[in-house]
Formats: structure tokens, C-alpha cells, sequence
């Protein structure tokens, strides 16, 4: 037999420390179309820690995000929602029944492959084309073509989502009625109306900071509303209580 064990460890070193995912599938093939064929997976999902003084905690980012979401939004018993926080490198997908945690699952793309997706077929770099998936887009460039590739690459990350949903719906007598977005590539405009039109359901953008006081002589009004979406995750771990179990 053939065995193929690939190991895959994102880690990064920032002011608040990021447990990001691996992926660790295991494959053993004895021979095509065989029984015993086995493809193993492992994904140990994404977590973020806060740190305050006299305090350190540890949370995965969908239970930080249900509690950014439920500050901010009245709880719906009759039905079941998704959280989707589209990040840079992850999506982390929480569906909630009736109130209630009932699934959740973190998946190892996001908005950079909407990024990647500009670069390859522009010929550019990933920077440059960070900047045109959010809009700023250089005169020399057809804005059909970045629209088209834009479409492709969000279309991609609508099936994963909906594969999620599948899951969940397969053991629930509930299905999904509505999808609250949040994450970085809420930034990119119009990403709402995508995601709205390849899952056929109701989409809104989270206002993390809509039942959050901010002293308007210390912050910008506008940049507040623009970094809501952002800001979901960061707002669930501040919300944390040195009580907390």
C-alpha cells in the first residue's frame, strides 16, 4: 500500500497570540477502487487569546463571535442563523438553533484567495492586489475582468459555506434563514450582495460595535461603522469576564 501523510501548520507571533489551523490528512491507498481505502483528516481548529493584566484566556474565534453577536443582536428562538467571519486566511462558520450553539466549523480559506485569484490571473503583486479587491483600481485595468474574477473566487468560498450548511441541515429538522457576515472582506464592497446571490439566503453585515458606547470626540463616527464587521472577533474576547468559565 501507498501512504501519504502531509502536515500543514500556519503560526503567527503578534501582540495578541493566534493558534491558527493545521491540517494533518492521512492517506493510504492499497490499490484503485480498493475497500480499505482510508483518507483521514485533521483540522485543529483556529484560536486567539486575550491577554489583560492578572488574566489570560484562550477562546476559539466562533464562541468570540457568538458573544460579539449576541451584545449586539436580539436572539431569534424560532429560527437558525449563521455567524460567518470571513478572515484573511480562515472562515470560521457558527450556526446557532434557536439560540443555541449547533454547529460549528472553521475553513482554511478566505478573502486572500480572492486576492490570490487577482494576482494569478493579473500577473501582479499580492499587495497590488489586495488594493483592487478593495476598490482601488488603476485606470489601465479592464474592471469587467476583476469583477468576473472577484465573482469566482467569492463563489468558491460560497460552496464551502454551503457544504457547512448541508452538514448541519443532514441532522437538524431546521434550516438556515439567514447569514450574518462579519471578518476583514466585509471591507470589499458588495461581497454581502454576492454571498446573498450564490446562497440564496438573507445576508447582513455585523455591526460589532452597535450596542458598544464610543465617544465620538475620541473616534471617528465613520471609521467606527466601517471597522464593525472587523472588529467582531476582537469585541467577543473583550467581552470575556474575569469570571468567566
Amino acid at each position: 500500500f501507498t501512504g501519504i501523510n502531509p502536515a500543514v501548520t500556519v503560526t503567527a507571533d503578534t501582540q495578541r497570540l493566534q493558534l491558527n489551523a493545521t491540517y494533518d490528512p492521512n492517506l493510504i491507498l492499497y490499490e484503485p477502487s480498493h475497500g480499505q481505502n482510508v483518507v483521514a483528516q485533521n483540522l485543529n481548529a483556529q484560536a486567539h487569546s486575550t491577554v489583560v493584566q492578572d488574566m489570560f484566556y484562550v477562546d476559539l474565534s466562533a464562541f468570540a463571535l457568538e458573544n460579539a453577536f449576541e451584545l449586539n443582536y436580539e436572539i431569534d428562538r424560532d429560527a437558525a442563523i449563521a455567524l460567518v467571519n470571513i478572515g484573511g486566511s480562515m472562515t470560521n462558520i457558527k450556526i446557532m438553533e434557536a439560540g443555541v450553539t449547533a454547529f460549528s466549523r472553521d475553513i482554511t480559506i478566505g478573502g486572500s484567495t480572492i486576492s490570490e485569484e487577482i494576482q494569478k490571473n493579473m500577473s501582479i503583486g499580492f499587495k497590488e492586489a489586495e488594493k483592487i479587491k478593495l476598490g482601488i483600481i488603476p485606470r489601465e485595468m479592464n474592471r469587467a475582468d476583476i469583477v468576473a474574477q472577484v465573482k469566482d473566487a467569492v463563489e468558491f468560498i460560497c460552496r464551502e459555506i454551503r457544504k457547512t450548511f448541508d452538514m448541519y441541515e443532514k441532522t437538524s429538522e431546521m434550516k438556515v434563514s439567514k447569514v450574518y457576515l462579519s471578518g476583514g472582506s466585509c471591507l470589499m464592497e458588495g461581497i454581502d450582495l454576492l454571498i446573498h446571490q450564490n446562497l440564496n439566503l438573507e445576508v447582513e453585515i455585523i455591526n460589532s460595535f452597535r450596542n458598544v458606547y464610543c465617544n465620538d470626540k475620541h473616534f471617528d463616527e465613520q471609521y467606527i461603522e466601517a471597522m464593525g464587521p472587523v472588529a467582531a472577533i476582537p469585541v467577543g474576547l473583550a467581552l470575556r469576564m474575569s469570571n468567566d468559565k
